[in-house]
């Protein structure tokens, strides 16, 4: 799945069923009931608030500490010339792990030879936000994964880089997402399906978030992400 592609395809029939979509718009401040803009000012019965790495941005000083945005770097690095077939028709979608050693993930080459493969580890040692993220990839970063996991086991990839960015984590304290309303704000519902497992679960998340607001009722497979498994150590001296 290519999340953009995704993602249009959402908005598309969002707005085909009726919704209003606005971009490029600045969210500057959420109220009950309301959502300030730049631009403008919205009003609703209901705010579902589901801004990922700006969650901590708008939510109290209270709730903010649950919600910690790290930088994780994507990296396609480039084929030898003599490599087999890196292509989806010969390679999955791979995950290595070992305790000792770490760990990294990735795709087959699904643009071409030329575009690369993708490798990808996780780090959780240098927080940001979304508004102070370094966006360029240093090449020390790009040759750090490749000589420590990637080199070692992918036998077919050379060093040499052909595209990096970064992407953002929003991590919660436990690992898992945050469902539930905001205690302070009562009609504000929270939805972070974060700590880098978000975009996968998002059609299903989206599905009961809508079941919940719609019928009243929260739904079974949503009690799990309450914030009271997580407020009290939050706010603990």
């Amino acid at each position: 799945m290519r999340p953009e592609r995704c993602v249009a395809a959402q908005l598309e029939v969002a707005q085909r069923l009726g919704a209003q979509v606005h971009v490029n718009e600045t969210v500057t401040g959420i109220a009950d009931h309301e959502v300030r803009t730049a631009g403008a000012t919205y009003r609703a019965g209901t705010v579902v608030l589901a801004a990922g790495p700006w969650l901590a941005t708008l939510v109290s000083p209270a709730l903010s500490g649950l919600f910690t945005v790290y930088p994780q770097v994507l990296t396609w690095y480039a084929l030898r010339a003599d490599a087999i077939d890196h292509g989806p028709s010969a390679m999955p979608v791979y995950i290595w792990g070992a305790a000792k050693d770490g760990h990294f993930y990735g795709f087959p080459a699904v643009d071409g030879v030329a575009s690369g493969l993708k490798a990808a580890t996780e780090s959780f040692e240098h927080p940001t936000t979304a508004d102070t993220i370094r966006g360029d990839v240093a090449a020390a970063e790009t040759d750090a994964l490749f000589t420590a996991l990637v080199g070692p086991r992918l036998p077919g990839l050379t060093s040499r880089c052909v595209k990096a960015l970064r992407c953002l984590y929003t991590v919660t304290p436990d690992g898992d997402f945050v469902i539930d309303w905001d205690p302070e704000r009562e009609h504000v519902l929270l939805v972070s399906p974060c700590s880098g497992h978000g975009f996968k679960h998002s059609a299903g998340v989206g599905d009961a978030v809508a079941r919940w607001l719609t019928s009243g009722t929260r739904p079974e497979e949503l009690h799990p992400f309450g914030l009271d498994r997580l407020v009290s150590r939050s706010v603990s001296p």
